[in-house]
């Protein structure tokens, strides 16, 4: 049915939305959640913690809280901050004074416990205040530990999320945020939400780069803009796609083309919508909820196909649940060329009234989506059991301008593992597994491969001989499988948590070296990792077979469990050295056993 005329103006509402990360804290800046997560370093989002100014002392102090450090013939001053918050409510402010040459660092006196040998991701956020006349050198090191980086932060203005990978040779590092070199007056640094991450857990938060917005409905309909459950600002651009045709008809298959982003600018992308010719209202008072388009006569699903997107990482909201009855939920599936992204559905009662914008209620929304410029986005939307797909819009949300992404990213396996690589057209991929920089010389990626062990690689995107994207870091670590009856809190307290990844803590494993398995010792309640715990010797009988011999000749062994079995079986084949040879078979169980020896003919 058409909808019917004298639709008065329709309002999107704008409502804040934040990201959350690390503590549960919100990005004031103009930063996005990363696609997975990072672990903030205890005091180092400097919430509930720092209540005034910070004591500047000539040197390292005891472990302890964080302190400002200033070279000799510096000085400076760190002040907590709570209207500059990249993240959460809280920053500390450094105020250097003028000088040239070392200067001064914020540092915190404990180390923390890392693995060594493993990969770690120094970051954080900074904002460099007067970086017309901020010649200083500004970065993120650590201090306390061979293997110390320095993160630079360039001189732009700004918050920045600045990061790093390091790999520490020793357990315990420290961290500090130092501004060294020529500093001039206005020179001011901010730092916020220290962390050092895994990295294989670590994804960063990133701006975002483009969003465009296309709503489904009808041609009388005004248009809107703001922002929905995401988006940049209340003048946020809608495209908008009528089903009208000209002289009352409905199209079932139309296109918008090309899209615009947020801002107005249209690039090369497009979408084409096909089999949304009906057209009804919800009955919503929010402007893009009002209406909402579907399949007439309820035959199969609407399909949505955008094209020529730039490439990169995208999130995608989908919006879709028609009314007035609220059973008319929708559920979503979403292809970025061969990768699947899975199904997501929104509320089938009375959540999707609700004005607060809810994930799973009024909308579905995909992360981490993958796309190239080569590859189409496919949005499938189906009805929840017997009811009719309905959609009333999407926003794709360009997090990044990756060239290239590996699926899985990182992670962690058991046995064996399918790795496959999908790239931007006319690219290739190169690695490397030794922790060096991957060159045009590198070895080439293959579209996919097969791991069966731990394995840390480094990937880059090339166009022949030149490198266009920034270097992607890859682990994935071989997860073992225990069923064997020992329970997880007594495996955790003797190996750690990650004792999956751990071959001595196998139950059939003896840790410790001291003759007792690691079942065994939980069994006796002994300690699995000290060798004068559940320490045993033990005695059994072993059969030995003597027979004279032709030095050189080749003798085999033969055995069997009792004398009325027709078979015997080879136990080994030896050669005797001397008139005498003897074998002792460990292998066989205490109880009797019957053996023969056969000379090899020559």
């Amino acid at each position: 049915m058409r909808m019917g005329q004298g639709w008065g103006c329709l309002l999107g509402l704008t409502i804040s939305t934040s990201a959350v990360l690390a503590q549960n804290a919100a990005i004031q800046g103009p930063f996005r959640g990363g696609t997975g997560h990072w672990t903030t370093v205890q005091d180092g989002g400097f919430e509930g913690v720092l209540n005034g100014p910070l004591p500047v002392y000539s040197g390292y102090v005891l472990p302890g809280s964080w302190y400002l450090y200033t070279a000799s013939g510096s000085g400076g001053s760190a002040t907590v901050t709570t209207n500059e918050a990249a993240q959460g409510t809280k920053a500390v402010r450094i105020q250097p004074t003028v000088f040239n040459g070392p200067g001064i660092a914020l540092t915190l006196g404990a180390t923390m416990k890392l693995q060594a040998g493993r990969p770690y991701v120094l970051s954080g956020f900074v904002n460099r205040l007067g970086t017309v006349d901020a010649p200083a050198q500004v970065g993120l090191d650590l201090w306390g530990a061979p293997g110390n980086i320095r993160v630079p932060v360039p001189a732009v203005p700004g918050w920045q999320f600045v990061w790093g990978v390091f790999t520490p040779t020793v357990a315990p590092v420290g961290i500090r945020a130092v501004v060294d070199g020529r500093v001039g007056t206005n020179d001011v640094v901010i730092v916020d939400e220290l962390a050092i991450t895994p990295l294989e857990e670590f994804r960063a938060p990133e701006k975002v780069l483009e969003t465009f917005n296309v709503r489904f409905g009808i041609t009388q309909q005004v248009g809107i803009q703001g922002v929905a459950a995401a988006g940049d600002s209340p003048s946020d651009v809608w495209n908008l796609y009528s089903r009208d045709l000209p002289g009352g008809a409905y199209s079932s298959r139309g296109a918008v083309a090309p899209l615009l982003d947020v801002t107005g600018k249209p690039g090369n992308a497009g979408l084409v919508i096909e089999n949304a010719p009906g057209a009804w209202g919800s009955g919503s008072t929010n402007a893009l909820m009002s209406t909402f388009l579907y399949p007439l006569a309820n035959m199969g699903p609407i399909t949505i196909t955008v094209t020529n997107l730039p490439s990169g990482t995208y999130d995608l909201y989908a919006y879709g649940h028609g009314g007035p009855l609220d059973a008319y939920g929708t559920r979503f599936g979403l292809d970025s060329g061969p990768v699947n992204y899975g199904l997501r559905a929104t509320a089938s009662d009375s959540s999707w009234r609700s004005p607060v914008w809810t994930e799973g209620a009024q909308y579905v929304r995909f992360t981490n989506v993958f796309v190239t410029s080569r590859e189409a986005l496919r949005l499938m939307a189906s009805g929840v059991g017997k009811d009719v797909p309905c959609v009333n819009g999407i926003q794709l949300i360009r997090r990044n301008a990756d060239r290239f992404r590996l699926f899985p990213a990182s992670g962690e396996f058991t046995n064996r593992l399918t790795v496959s690589s999908v790239v931007d057209a006319g690219l290739e991929l190169r690695f490397t597994v030794d922790g060096t920089e991957p060159g045009s010389q590198s070895p080439l990626l293959s579209p996919a491969w097969l791991l069966t062990d731990t394995t840390q690689m480094r990937v880059r995107a090339f166009a022949g001989t030149q490198p266009v994207s920034e270097t992607q870091y890859y682990v994935w670590r071989r997860q073992l499988s225990f069923d064997d009856g020992i329970p997880v809190e007594w495996r955790v307290r003797y190996f750690g948590a990650d004792y999956t990844l751990n071959a001595e803590a196998l139950g059939y494993a003896d840790a410790d070296k001291d003759g007792t398995s690691n079942l065994q010792e939980y069994l006796d309640g002994t300690n699995p990792i000290d060798p004068l715990d559940g320490f045993r010797t033990g005695v059994r009988r072993v059969p030995a077979i003597g027979w004279n011999s032709v030095p050189g000749a080749w003798y085999r062994v033969l055995r069997k469990a009792s004398l009325s079995e027709t078979n015997w079986v080879p136990t080994t084949r030896i050669q005797a050295v001397g008139n005498r040879t003897e074998y002792v078979d460990t292998d066989a169980a205490d109880e009797p056993r019957f053996y023969r020896v056969e000379a090899e003919r020559r």
